[in-house]
């Protein structure tokens, strides 16, 4: 039995590495983002390798930590969602203009083809007015999301961190143009939510993903968008194709090495 386990093992490994899958994607997560705040006190988003902006003239404040009567992006010093995954989680502060708009993306971002997938996250906002747009960078331009995300009213970083349930979301990947509208993002220059796509994205590859917050129609500063556990991740039916061929490759191989056994 020991060895039968040790030949699958083997046989699995090979297949593995043949399929150019790794350990991660095995785990369901082929990217994962937890910003993790591994300083004292809330820390800038460059400290998790992303750019960030504000105002309709793309303000960079990538590596600005500010406190309170600001507008920012930063990287939380209390626990994210799920709790278990330690302190830090990406948020937006509307402290000086109530419908500020906000940009930001993962400036460290390998290319991926995004065949098959769907992007999750974990959000508990103040408010349920702010709208949360996935942002994508294919072929050199940006596209944000048609659908726009909200939370219910109500989340503090307390009840965030501890839910465990309604703060989980997700956006099935597309190339179909429905999906998507042309977003503007020009480091001080502008920065706006454009109009409905003509045609599909050029690619299914992106070259980076982020988020754009806009706050039109919030009545109040301070109030926060909290996002946590960024994923890109294969749909259900990809993942299990991958592990249907990994099992016929691995039998396949199995019954190859018993029926023809190494003279010893």
């Amino acid at each position: 039995m020991k060895m039968i386990h040790s030949q699958i093992i083997c046989v699995f490994t090979l297949v593995m590495a043949g399929l150019g899958l790794t350990a991660i994607s095995m785990s369901g997560a082929l990217y994962t983002e937890n910003f993790t705040n591994s300083g004292s006190g809330n820390q800038a988003i460059s400290t998790v390798g992303w750019t960030g902006y504000y105002s309709t003239s793309a303000t960079n404040v990538s590596s600005i930590v500010t406190g309170t009567g600001a507008d920012t992006w930063g990287i939380s010093s209390t626990y994210g969602n799920p709790i278990a995954n330690g302190l830090g989680y990406l948020f937006t502060l509307n402290g000086s203009y109530s419908q500020q708009i906000f940009a930001a993306y993962d400036s460290t971002f390998t290319a991926m083809d995004m065949t098959g997938t769907s992007i999750t996250w974990n959000m508990g906002n103040l408010s349920n007015v702010p709208k949360i747009y996935v942002l994508i960078q294919v072929a050199g331009s940006w596209y944000a999301s048609t659908t726009s995300f909200s939370t219910p009213n109500g989340y503090s970083a307390g009840s965030f961190n501890s839910a465990t349930s309604g703060v989980s979301y997700n956006l099935n990947f597309t190339t179909d143009k429905s999906a998507w509208r042309n977003f503007t993002l020009v480091e001080n220059s502008s920065l706006a939510l454009g109009t409905a796509l003509t045609s599909d994205l050029p690619s299914s590859t992106i070259t980076s993903i982020g988020y754009f917050i806009d706050y039109t129609g919030v009545t109040g500063t301070g109030s926060a968008v909290r996002i946590d556990t960024l994923q890109i991740i294969p749909e259900p039916a990809v993942t299990a194709l991958v592990l249907l061929g990994i099992g016929l490759m691995t039998g396949r191989r199995l019954r190859s090495r018993w029926r023809d056994p190494v003279p010893g």
